[in-house]
């Protein structure tokens, strides 16, 4: 998408300034409006670069921190001001710190700049933005769908997109969940494409390659195993910036393991989206996953075997799990943290705040009701599994 940094490689706004809100330069523009009133609500639908000028700034009424202050809520990505005698003259400190405030930047030309020419470049700037994105997404949903589309057709696709699909490559995907509550129309496009637009200035600040796209409330894209540290990095920063700008979302990115063989990168994908239904099953947020960092959840993901799983847990666990219903204990719960704290008595006692004899007396009533010795490697590792099942059956079912 065309972004506000993008403004400063039109000819036509060679005078261009940026005069407030420099950390939202990474804002998307979805278009131009330029206002004709006092009110944007009905005009705007988000995404818009603002453009205020004469018939606008000589209007009686008119305030520019309340005009700001709608653009900010409707979700426009900056604002151009005309700078000049019976235009705008003066900018208060109150509107710069307002627009510092929400990332909301704030530009300046004179006044005597031919906008005529600014939108016929500006319009043709983001025709052409939007073809290369086009291009992006047929590479992308290709490799998902597994269209029969030759391995050279993509790779053609994607170099006609400025990337290469030489060596190994990861898909990502970044999934975000609004709060139930609060949510208003076109929210998780706006979103989605505050996310998607901060996570390529992320990327273009770490010098990486990579192609993306956005659906829903997901962004997905593909990189090269080559900058795997430097994306990574970029993913990092960008959970940073959604925990201070978007605090209500639940947010997670799973990544997939590199693949060479561009016809099963869909692989990749699957695993990268396999990361997120992990998360989204143990409650965390504004985790950044690889594949391989699931661990014993890989073997646990195929909910086709869920009986084996059920059979597996009763025989180990079902004794202690109908023990705590009926009598309103916390056994399993303890044992699951004697093994976490590799069976210290002590440390068990620390981490639940429960008197050292007490944890004693709950270890060996678990002994006896499963009638198993907790020293025996092999039982403990059978317990450490059927506790993992557990856990994962009870939260999948409560998606």
């Amino acid at each position: 998408m065309f972004q506000c940094k993008d403004l400063y490689t039109l000819s036509s706004l060679s005078k261009l300034k940026l005069i407030a809100g420099n950390n939202g330069l990474h804002k998307g523009i979805r278009w131009v409006y330029k206002a004709e009133s006092l009110s944007l609500s009905q005009w705007v639908h988000g995404g818009e670069l603002l453009i205020i000028s004469r018939p606008v700034s000589s209007e009686p009424n008119f305030n520019l921190s309340v005009l700001l202050k709608e653009a900010i809520h409707l979700n426009m990505s900056g604002a151009l001001l005309l700078i000049g005698p019976n235009y705008i003259e003066k900018i208060s400190k109150s509107v710069l710190s307002l627009c510092n405030e929400n990332d909301f930047p704030l530009f300046a030309i004179p006044w005597n700049l031919p906008l005529v020419d600014f939108f016929e470049e500006i319009g043709h700037a983001i025709s052409n933005n939007n073809f290369y994105q086009s291009t992006r997404n047929d590479v992308i949903f290709n490799i998902i769908f597994e269209n029969h589309i030759s391995a050279s057709a993509l790779k053609l696709q994607a170099a006609n997109s400025g990337y290469s699909f030489e060596g190994s490559h990861h898909f990502f995907l970044l999934h975000f969940i609004l709060p139930e509550s609060g949510q208003t129309a076109g929210m998780e496009q706006t979103i989605s494409n505050n996310l998607y637009e901060y996570l390529h200035q992320a990327f273009s600040e770490q010098d990486a390659s990579f192609l993306s796209s956005t659906y829903s409330n997901h962004i997905i894209g593909i990189f090269p195993d080559k900058d795997f540290s430097e994306i990574t990095e970029a993913f990092s920063k960008t959970m940073d910036y959604v925990c201070q700008n978007h605090p209500q979302l639940t947010c997670n990115i799973g990544i997939g393991l590199a693949v060479s063989d561009i016809k099963k990168l869909k692989q990749s994908y699957e695993q990268a989206a396999e990361c997120i239904n992990y998360c989204n099953k143990l409650n965390l947020n504004h985790q950044s996953l690889c594949y391989n960092q699931l661990g014993l959840y890989q073997l646990f993901s195929d909910l086709n075997q869920t009986p084996l799983y059920e059979s597996f847990i009763e025989n180990q666990l079902g004794v202690l799990i109908r023990y705590d219903a009926d009598n309103h204990t916390q056994l399993v719960e303890t044992l699951s943290l004697y093994l976490q704290n590799n069976c210290n008595i002590l440390h068990t006692a620390d981490a639940t705040y429960t008197h050292r004899n007490t944890i004693k007396y709950r270890i060996t009533r678990i002994e006896e009701l499963l009638r198993v010795d907790l020293q025996d490697a092999s039982v403990r590792l059978n317990l450490h599994l059927a506790l993992y099942l557990h856990q994962f059956i009870v939260n999948y079912s409560d998606l």
